[in-house]
């Protein structure tokens, strides 16, 4: 799941595959990572350490129908994603995850992901054709799936009030960062001189999707600059926004507009290891966005000991990063006020990386314990659906 133009998808494969590698022997399950064999931009290197890595070849739609029917599926089950079928008549599993599109299968669990629920919150920043996809996805889950994976209470909540019947059926994983054992080792400052960072910075790691609401982050910077207050922001993440082309033309007008363009660091996607070497040695994690499912940079703080501040929005509030700060995500002056103490005043007192790493490694495991056993409760609600 994910490609180079959702890293998020990517690591959240990298880190499940991470949490169920550290488990005991005696809770491990085995598992294999189903990775397209045509595809060299995905980071393969970084899920084989973890997992049996099977690669498998694309399909073109015509040969995914021949194969649906070989298997015995009906013509509204066809369409597994990327030809897996094949993949998997050779490795049989007993859960596939994670299912973002539940259709049934003969031979395998799909245990649904509904991965978030933003298409409900914020129908105004969907085109049509994506909305109705999504709804459609959402449906099949909540009238068919057994179990249905969501990241949180709050995308639980919102779920259940959409679809009232399938609230029984959630079951909550909250993501967890699961760190590297290199993420110490060298100096930060040896990566933002390489970025061309010199001065003390914020890190805002996003894709530039307009929810992320970046413009309200570039808005406090200028205010700061105002105020005398010389702060940068470094910003990590794709900047095409498919939904709407034009986003960052007109974020980088304003940056103009306001003065600010040249403190204003648009990196675009780096390597793992070069974003956390970023977040080390920024003065705090900014997350302004307008909706997460559940935040993956806001768990990367907290496997850090990273100062973060953060929209002040529910599924922020349950996440309960120790010592974060909130600002409601459209107010610009109230980010600025608490971004200002950061860089004038002392370093915040709390513990150190390395507490904070022996720390994760207890919620790692817990989050590997946690989707096996919603992965078993899955094999046990119910046999597969039938052709």
């Amino acid at each position: 799941m994910g490609s180079r133009g959702w890293l998020g998808g990517l690591y959240y494969v990298q880190n499940l595959a991470g949490a169920l590698a550290a488990l005991p022997d005696d809770g491990r399950p085995e598992t294999l990572g189903f990775v397209p064999a045509d595809d060299e931009s995905l980071p393969v290197d970084d899920i084989a350490a973890r997992v049996r890595v099977v690669p498998f070849a694309r399909a073109s739609s015509s040969r995914l129908g021949a194969l649906a029917r070989r298997a015995g599926l009906p013509r509204r089950r066809r369409g597994l994603p990327h030809g897996i079928e094949d993949a998997l008549a050779r490795y049989p599993v007993d859960v596939l995850f994670p299912a973002l599109d539940w259709r049934g299968h003969r031979t395998v669990h799909h245990l649904a992901w509904a991965w978030d629920t933003q298409h409900l919150s914020l129908p105004e920043l969907f085109p049509p054709d994506e909305l109705e996809r999504r709804a459609a996805i959402f449906e099949r889950m909540a009238a068919g799936a057994p179990i249905i994976v969501v990241s949180s209470e709050t995308g639980a909540r919102a779920f259940a009030e959409r679809f009232p019947d399938a609230s029984g059926r959630l079951r909550v994983l909250r993501f967890t960062t699961v760190p590297d054992p290199d993420w110490l080792d060298g100096a930060p400052q040896t990566t933002t001189t390489a970025y061309g960072v010199s001065g003390r910075y914020a890190l805002v790691p996003n894709h530039f999707w307009v929810h992320k609401n970046h413009a309200t982050a570039f808005a406090a910077l200028a205010i700061l600059h105002r105020r005398g207050v010389e702060l940068e922001l470094v910003c990590t993440g794709s900047t095409h926004d498919h939904r709407w082309p034009n986003h960052v033309d007109d974020l980088v007008a304003g940056l103009r507009r306001d003065g600010i363009e040249t403190a204003v660091h648009l990196l675009g996607p780096v390597p793992r290891h070069d974003y956390v070497q970023l977040l080390r040695g920024a003065v705090a994690m900014v997350q302004p966005s307008r909706f997460e499912g559940w935040s993956s940079v806001v768990e990367d703080a907290r496997a850090l000991a990273k100062p973060a501040v953060l929209s002040d929005i529910a599924v922020h509030r349950e996440q309960a990063l120790d010592g974060a700060s909130y600002f409601e995500p459209e107010d610009a002056e109230a980010l600025a006020d608490r971004l200002e103490p950061l860089v004038t005043g002392p370093a915040p007192s709390g513990i150190g990386e390395q507490e904070a790493l022996a720390r994760q490694e207890r919620r790692v495991v817990d989050y590997g314990r946690t989707f096996v056993e919603i992965a078993v409760e899955a094999v046990d609600a119910a046999e597969p659906s039938p052709a």
